[in-house]
């Protein structure tokens, strides 16, 4: 149902004649699976070829309907993924831009990689406003809820950010959002964390910056040893780099305080 709701909102951005050139071939080809399904022997077996060739055809169509949502929103992802956060935010504004020129309004999915380009960027109250305007067009998708969610986090904002995060987790995001979760639940005192952060470790495919948090607060907690060396090295340069893009946030500070004693404790470790 997502999906088809998903696709809906997408034609309704696609030009007059892309509509009129799907609901053509639509028309058609129940016209001819119908045919198929009820023609003598000799004819079924053409009438089937025909219906499968109209069904690529509209596959095409559909392809050139989305090529102006897809191809910058793509290379936006590519050049976030790079790093390339001040590309990606011209990317998007450029998009934003045309979409606005054909009076249409930009797919939410955009708006939410602008507001997480912007966050990255260091400008909260930007990536917090544009953030807001996605979600208000998509209440329940756990894109703009996460992306939301995760803004008021690293503004410090713990008690904002834990339902918004939560809620993305139970709308489909996926399982590694609960070490965020489990991250502003953990900044609040609330004993629940412990449960999240436990799930995080017990997954294999939790990436080592995540790990290590989970693995050094539970070890504070006395529920797991000290990170050992190789995760801490694995792991300690993408907090760095957050203490220095959020330095001036409550949540800077916190990792800032952390990121001290995992070094401390490696220093320890090596004597």
């Amino acid at each position: 149902m997502g999906f088809l709701i998903d696709f809906v909102r997408q034609m309704r951005s696609w030009e007059r004649p892309v509509k009129v050139g799907l609901a053509a071939g639509l028309v058609g080809l129940l016209l001819l699976v119908n045919a198929a399904a009820t023609a003598p022997e000799p004819l079924r077996n053409g009438l089937w070829f025909s219906a499968a060739l109209l069904f690529v055809v509209m596959q095409g169509v559909m392809m050139w309907g989305n090529r102006n949502m897809v191809a910058p929103y793509t290379l936006a992802q590519r050049q976030a993924l790079a790093g390339d956060f001040a590309a990606a935010e011209a990317t998007l504004l450029a998009f934003m831009a045309e979409c606005d020129r054909q009076r249409k309004r930009p797919p939410v999915e955009a708006l939410v990689l602008l507001g997480n380009v912007r966050r990255s960027l260091g400008r909260l109250a930007e990536s917090e406003s544009v953030l807001r305007q996605a979600l208000q067009r998509r209440p329940g998708y756990h894109f703009p809820l996460y992306g939301l969610g995760r803004t008021l986090l690293v503004q410090g904002q713990y008690a904002a950010a834990a339902p918004l995060i939560e809620q993305a987790l139970h709308a489909g995001a996926p399982a590694a959002v609960a070490f965020d979760l489990g991250h502003a639940l953990h900044r609040l005192g609330e004993a629940r964390a412990a449960d999240l952060l436990r799930q995080v470790l017990a997954a294999p495919a939790t990436e080592p910056h995540r790990r290590l948090l989970a693995q050094h607060w539970l070890h504070h907690r006395g529920e797991a040893p000290a990170p050992p060396p190789d995760l801490v090295a694995a792991g300690l340069d993408f907090w760095q780099a957050e203490i220095t893009r959020f330095a001036a946030t409550p949540y800077g500070q916190a990792l800032k305080d952390d990121v001290a004693a995992l070094a401390h404790a490696g220093a320890s470790q090596e004597i």
